[in-house]
């Protein structure tokens, strides 16, 4: 899990605003589904304070519904945890809409291949198989699987799985590595058809046409030729 929250925090990276707030908004829907409370409720149970009760608001919820602030993720220097790994402690699954490389390959900011091939890496090991060679072959240099371009992007566009959807994305994140206009065209195009496919999540409902929104403008701007 600390490995996913990597690729969001790459030093060289600055978030764009509009993928933070979708990603937090995301999250603090989650954590709302997940524990059926209200931000008021949910700033209680998880205030530092010793006085819960009686101490005022600091409305640091309001902000996190807003996508205004994210929370942090991880260890504290004296070995706690940040506000939204205790939450997933409390709420399993809740931190994986906060952490998701999904948000860092949405993102317009361009990549490296180093992570690309950690986030192809960390995926299931059916989709992994995908792209990723057996680790007995891959002890030098090459590590990518050949991969014919649109019966995989088939596959994967019938596939009601987030994972999916990941997996088109960090297509089209290679692709724009290795300056290749038609799988970018092809994945990216497939990924703002994935719609459907996001609606089925009860966490992005109210964002999930916003992320196509912001994909959809990445393809208008990619400026293609010869395609």
């Amino acid at each position: 899990m600390q490995e996913e929250v990597s690729h969001l925090m790459t030093s060289r990276y600055v978030e764009d605003i509009e993928i933070r707030q979708l990603r937090v908004r995301t999250w603090v829907r989650a954590v709302r589904l997940a524990s059926d409370l209200s931000l008021i409720e949910l700033e209680r149970q998880f205030s530092d304070s010793k006085t819960k009760a009686k101490a005022p608001r600091s409305c640091i919820w309001d902000k996190y519904a807003k996508g205004d602030v994210a929370p942090r993720m991880g260890k504290k220097p004296n070995g706690k945890l940040h506000l939204a790994n205790r939450i997933d402690k409390a709420y399993p699954g809740t931190l994986r809409w906060l952490n998701s490389p999904m948000w860092r390959l949405i993102d317009k900011a361009p990549m490296s291949i180093i992570e690309i091939k950690a986030i192809y890496e960390e995926m299931p090991y059916l989709f992994r198989s995908i792209f990723v060679e057996p680790k007995h072959k891959t002890k030098g240099l090459f590590w990518r699987r050949y991969t014919e371009l649109q019966p995989c992007i088939d596959t994967l566009y019938k596939m009601e799985e987030l994972q999916a959807f990941i997996a088109l994305l960090t297509m089209v994140k290679e692709a724009e590595i290795k300056q290749d206009q038609e799988t970018h065209y092809e994945a990216l195009k497939a990924a703002i058809n994935f719609e459907d496919g996001l609606a089925i999540f009860p966490e992005l409902d109210f964002t999930d046409e916003e992320i196509i929104d912001y994909l959809e403008w990445r393809f208008k701007t990619a400026g293609y030729y010869d395609i």
